[in-house]
């Protein structure tokens, strides 16, 4: 032991460096690591913990979003059905589209037939 430098700076080599220094940190270099490792393990695992949430939260909206569109085609398609319900059911809407149905088709004809007396 009596081999080993002094910490303590003499006056004479620095002498702006009168002060000693300390050999060693207060708390020993063991422990900050082992509170370093604490502090990114919490870290790591608030974040783990933060990206499921918003996982889970975005599920669920996606979930109330589909349910929402799905309920407004249902009622789109229970719309429709009964418009055409009804309209079946007139005497004059239903002789309006039995007639515009065979103009429809006789025109398709016509326009066919043409198409193959120009060809």
């Amino acid at each position: 032991m009596a081999d080993r430098k002094s910490v303590v700076a003499s006056s004479s080599e620095h002498p702006a460096l009168a002060v000693p220094v300390p050999k060693s940190l207060r708390l020993p270099r063991a422990m900050l690591l082992g509170l370093t490792v604490v502090y990114l393990a919490l870290g790591e695992y608030f974040v783990i913990r933060l990206a499921e949430q918003s996982k889970d939260t975005a599920a669920q909206w996606v979930e109330t979003r589909v349910g929402a569109i799905v309920a407004a085609l249902d009622r789109l398609a229970d719309r429709d059905r009964n418009a055409a319900v009804v309209a079946a059911a007139l005497p004059e809407v239903r002789d309006a589209l039995i007639s515009a149905g065979a103009a429809g088709a006789a025109g398709a004809a016509g326009a066919a037939g043409a198409a193959g007396a120009a060809g």
